[in-house]
């Protein structure tokens, strides 16, 4: 984005910042979207916007419009990924035996951060 859309390292910033209020806002909501439209369903509507949030940085240029529409797009997707993750790791402590939480934890993470290399290496 710095040098494709010829963004400032202050623009990119509040752009990063934007991201970040929106996985607040994500965790935070989750409770409550869960609530109302059951957590099933609240966390397959998070995962089906997020691809859609891509779409900007398809399609942007340079210019303070793209800037603060890829700054939303950003807001929306990390608040879709919190609110997901917030849900998905509510319920798993839900299910989990109390005295089975940390070796379901420990799983979990060794899963997902276990990957990362093997992602990574894919796309070098």
């Amino acid at each position: 984005m710095l040098r494709t859309l010829a963004m400032s390292t202050t623009a990119f910033g509040v752009v990063l910042g934007l991201g970040a209020l929106g996985a607040a806002a994500g965790a935070l909501l989750a409770p409550a979207l869960a609530r109302r439209i059951g957590p099933g369903p609240m966390m397959l509507a998070a995962l089906a916007i997020t691809p859609v949030t891509q779409f900007p940085l398809l399609l942007a240029s340079p210019g303070l419009g793209w800037q603060i529409v890829i700054g939303a797009a950003l807001f929306v997707q990390l608040a879709c990924a919190g609110a997901a993750g917030t849900t998905q790791r509510s319920i798993r402590q839900i299910i989990t035996n109390s005295r089975m939480q940390a070796r379901m934890q420990a799983v979990g993470t060794w899963l997902t951060a276990g990957a990362r290399p093997l992602v990574g290496s894919a796309f070098s």
